[in-house]
């Protein structure tokens, strides 16, 4: 298995061309609908072809059952460039994951009843759509993820709930599939929720790195459609992480996390924080004398008369350091490098005290 594509849905994937058979199919399904009102469409055109967006549910369950004689009917702005993209590349897939969307059991039927409702947005009912859809283009079967939040839980636009919906569906995909570590993993993950999207990214980069290719495009400029390499995507991600470690002074994650990139950049700037990263663990550890003498870029034949001026420094990053370990709840270490400071402050003072003696 060499090439993997995992796309999202939304409800722009799915279009009408003509809203001729709308009214006729929504007659049919009335009965079986949670709500009695209207669907209301937003109109787009481009090149000169007019479109109807209806909400996703909506579109599924009126012409799941009629595609037969309606498939005509439907378009597919976002999914048509990025079939003509693959195919262009001549890229062979050998699995197809679409992911799907699926509140019903978070939501209230009394909300159900409200056309406008995130409930209708769910892609779940189009998957007779996209199958027949990717089937047309494709030769194998699409294997099939939905997000499903649980009853009580919140839906899917809180991000915390979202990525752990993807980490349980990608921890499936990957015991389902044997993934060799030179595969690409082509995703798209630009339709659903900001949650969706992001979620996406985030475990995909997580559980694929390198292997990862983001083929994105434009529904109002199919030229547009592209592959993205993971770098910027995983460097952004890694750039949060790293502030969210440097304002717990975690330098060691630091460290690992953009020890990669750091080494493999050209720019003196990347090469000079690797090594005030360096610096700074050692910091961490209490090798003051190694730190400052590198800050401050000490001559080795200068260190002791330096030292002699700057006998407090040691006592104050010592003192610095226990604020620190007290902050991140490391309360025995906070004592130790308190301790320490106060012991070479009086060090200090006695020597200074009775230089006689």
């Amino acid at each position: 298995m060499n090439n993997i594509w995992i796309l999202t849905t939304g409800s722009s994937d799915v279009q009408l061309k003509t809203e001729d058979n709308w009214r006729t199919l929504h007659r049919k399904v009335r009965s079986d609908l949670e709500t009695n009102k209207q669907f209301s469409s937003v109109t787009s055109e481009q090149t000169g072809q007019k479109r109807w967006l209806y909400p996703a549910r909506a579109v599924g369950r009126f012409y799941s059952s009629a595609l037969d004689q309606h498939y005509s009917d439907l378009d597919f702005p976002l999914l048509n460039p990025f079939v003509e993209y693959l195919k262009e590349k001549e890229v062979p897939l050998d699995c197809i994951v679409v992911i799907l969307t699926d509140q019903s059991e978070v939501v209230r039927s009394a909300d159900k009843k409200d056309p406008s409702h995130p409930f209708w947005q769910d892609t779940c009912t189009l998957l007779p759509i996209l199958e027949k859809f990717l089937q047309s283009h494709f030769s194998q079967e699409p294997l099939i993820l939905t997000l499903k939040p649980n009853s009580g839980s919140v839906g899917l636009d809180d991000w915390n709930e979202v990525l752990s919906l993807v980490q349980a569906q990608f921890s499936q995909l990957v015991s389902q599939l044997e993934i060799p570590d030179d595969a690409t993993v082509y995703v798209s993950h630009q339709a659903g929720t900001p949650a969706i999207s992001s979620a996406v990214q985030f475990e995909s980069l997580a559980l694929f790195g390198k292997r990862v290719k983001f083929l994105v495009s434009n529904e109002q400029n199919p030229e547009l459609t592209r592959v993205i390499d993971r770098s910027s995507y995983l460097k952004r991600i890694r750039r949060q992480e790293a502030l969210a470690l440097l304002n717990n002074y975690d330098y060691s994650g630091m460290y690992q996390l953009l020890q990669e990139d750091l080494q493999e950049s050209e720019r003196e700037e990347d090469r000079q924080i690797l090594q005030k990263l360096e610096m700074a663990m050692r910091w961490n550890f209490a090798k003051f004398q190694e730190v400052l003498e590198f800050w401050f870029q000490v001559p080795p034949e200068e260190a002791e008369d330096w030292w002699r001026k700057n006998w407090w420094r040691p006592v104050f990053e010592s003192a610095f350091l226990a604020k620190v370990r007290f902050k991140q709840g490391n309360i025995v270490e906070a004592f130790f490098n308190s301790f320490r400071a106060v012991e070479a402050a009086f060090l200090e003072w006695g020597k200074q005290e009775f230089k006689a003696h």
